[in-house]
């Protein structure tokens, strides 16, 4: 497999609303459940617009009102970004929730994406949930839920101050996607959020597509620099047993080709499938001694030397093909504004 494919980028996507701390929360939601759906997008890279394929689906909302899985659009994502459908609240308690569903191309897909408005004490902070099958149930008052459901509780997703800022979207034609907000004037981006498959993955790997977020209000951004700091979430291919980055001895993104903990396995065959692991960029790591190895790959995305300025963009004029966040080159076609 390779280790390349076709992005579709739409970037510098402004927020809707950013007067306040909870505005810049709700339209960072919004805006990023909206250009999933391809109801909003922003510049569109030299690769042209994306196609209608990539488009994941709405297929249940609440706004804390009314609820339900029927793909009533109660928070306007084909419209206009309303704050009023944005309730954050505690379990229990009415608040806001959206269910997307993936193109069915996406590896072992369809794939299911909840959003929960729920957060210990902020407007900043919500769920994500992957799962492959279907949800059901929901309303006002809580979330729909999925068999072998895989959940990211209380992830924040955008900084508790009042500042604009710009949504960044790389998708492929078949749904996977890396989504990143970046900060006015900061010269980084403080959120990523992405589902996708991985490339170069052994035959009987358990899980070979996952969802990965991390946020990081720093001067450096977000940074993917161990397994410790990227909240990682999958499900099993046949949909029946949650992944994520504590359990099944799955350790998560690893971005050292260098590991010591991994230095046989470009000569020792992995005992799944007897193949070669390879020496990737990111891989993802079984710990588990009779797996050990790389568990697949990101495609796309390279480690940069620290001589690269965090949030610059390569090369420094035209249409960059990667953008830095952190010390990491991520797939891209549009130049951020940040």
């Amino acid at each position: 497999m390779s280790l390349s494919k076709t992005w579709y980028t739409s970037g510098n996507y402004a927020l809707a609303s950013t007067g306040t701390a909870t505005l810049c929360a709700q339209s960072t939601i919004w805006g990023i459940l909206a250009m999933l759906t391809g109801s909003q997008s922003g510049t569109d890279g030299p690769e042209g617009a994306r196609p209608s394929g990539c488009y994941w689906t709405l297929v249940g909302s609440s706004n804390g009102t009314t609820a339900g899985i029927d793909a009533t659009d109660r928070l306007h994502l084909a419209g206009s970004f309303t704050t009023g459908d944005w309730v954050r609240n505690t379990a229990g308690n009415a608040h806001s929730w959206c269910v997307l569903r993936s193109p069915a191309g996406l590896l072992d897909g369809p794939w299911y994406l909840c959003f929960d408005y729920i957060g210990p004490s902020n407007d900043q902070t919500g769920s994500f949930v992957i799962s492959k099958n279907v949800f059901s149930g929901g309303s006002t008052t809580a979330r729909p839920t999925s068999t072998g459901e895989s959940v990211a509780i209380g992830q924040q997703f955008c900084s508790t101050t009042a500042g604009a800022g710009k949504l960044y979207l790389s998708t492929d034609a078949n749904g996977g996607f890396r989504i990143l907000r970046s900060r006015n004037g900061t010269s980084y981006f403080d959120f990523v959020l992405a589902i996708e498959p991985t490339v170069e993955y052994h035959s009987g790997d358990a899980a070979r597509t996952f969802m990965w977020s991390d946020f990081r209000d720093t001067g450096s951004g977000v940074m993917l620099d161990s397994s410790n700091s990227v909240v990682m979430r999958g499900l099993c291919s046949d949909g029946t047993t949650a992944i994520t980055s504590t359990n099944l001895n799955m350790a998560g993104i690893y971005l050292r080709p260098q590991s010591q903990s991994l230095g046989s396995n470009a000569t020792t065959l992995n005992v799944v499938d007897s193949t070669l692991d390879m020496y990737p960029s990111i891989y993802i790591y079984d710990s588990t001694n009779s797996k050990k190895g790389g568990r697949g790959r990101l495609p796309d995305m390279w480690q940069v030397g620290a001589q690269v300025v965090p949030g610059s963009t390569v090369p420094s004029t035209g249409s960059p093909e990667r953008i830095v966040f952190g010390s990491f080159a991520m797939a891209g076609s549009v130049a951020p504004s940040l």
